[in-house]
C-alpha cells in the first residue's frame, strides 16, 4: 500500500510538471506559429509553398498545400536521410517562403546556417519578418521576390511578429 502511494504521488507531481511543460509549449505556438500560419493562410497565393527548418503548427494553419522540410534531420522530408542534405535540391524546388533560424552559434544543426550565404537565398529572396517563438528562437520569415505581397500584408505580418515579441516581455 504504502509503494502504491509513493507511485501515486511521484505520477500526481509528474503529471504537473508534463502539464506546466505542455501549457508551456502551447503558449510558444500560439506567439509564432498559429499567427504565421494563419497569415500565410491569409495572404499566400494559392500556389505558395513553404520551406521551413521547423514545422510546427504553421502547415496546418497555412493550409499550404506544398511544403519542404529543410531540416537536416529529415524527419519530415523522406530525401534527407536517403540521399543527403542538399540546400540546393531544397532551393530549386523555389519555395514561395522560406523560414530559417537565426544566424547565430546557437542553432543546431549548423548545416542549417549555410542557406543564409547561399547565393540563391540572397539573390532571390528577401526577408520579411521574424517571429518569436521565445527569446532566443526565432522563425526569419523570407519571400522569394517574385511573388508580390501587398503593402497592408506585409504591414500585418510585421505587427503579428511584433507582438509576438512583445509577448515575451
Amino acid at each position: 500500500i504504502t509503494v502504491s502511494m509513493l507511485f501515486g504521488i511521484f505520477l500526481l507531481f509528474e503529471s504537473r510538471d508534463l502539464q506546466k511543460t505542455g501549457n508551456l509549449f502551447t503558449t510558444k505556438l500560439e506567439r509564432a506559429h498559429v499567427p504565421l500560419g494563419k497569415w500565410l493562410q491569409k495572404y499566400a497565393p494559392a500556389d505558395a509553398s513553404y520551406a521551413s527548418w521547423d514545422m510546427g503548427a504553421v502547415p496546418y494553419y497555412s493550409r499550404i498545400r506544398h511544403v519542404v522540410d529543410i531540416n537536416s534531420e529529415g524527419l519530415l522530408n523522406p530525401h534527407t536521410p536517403k540521399y543527403g542534405y542538399d540546400i540546393d535540391r531544397f532551393l530549386a524546388a523555389n519555395p514561395t517562403f522560406l523560414v530559417l533560424p537565426p544566424d547565430t552559434d546557437f542553432v543546431r544543426p549548423a548545416e542549417i546556417r549555410k542557406f543564409y550565404s547561399h547565393k540563391k537565398v540572397i539573390n532571390d529572396y528577401e526577408f520579411l519578418f521574424s517571429f518569436s517563438f521565445d527569446k532566443d528562437y526565432l522563425l526569419n520569415v523570407y519571400k522569394n521576390k517574385n511573388v508580390t505581397l501587398s503593402d497592408s500584408a506585409i504591414i500585418e505580418g510585421k505587427n503579428l511578429a511584433l507582438q509576438s515579441r512583445l509577448s515575451l516581455e
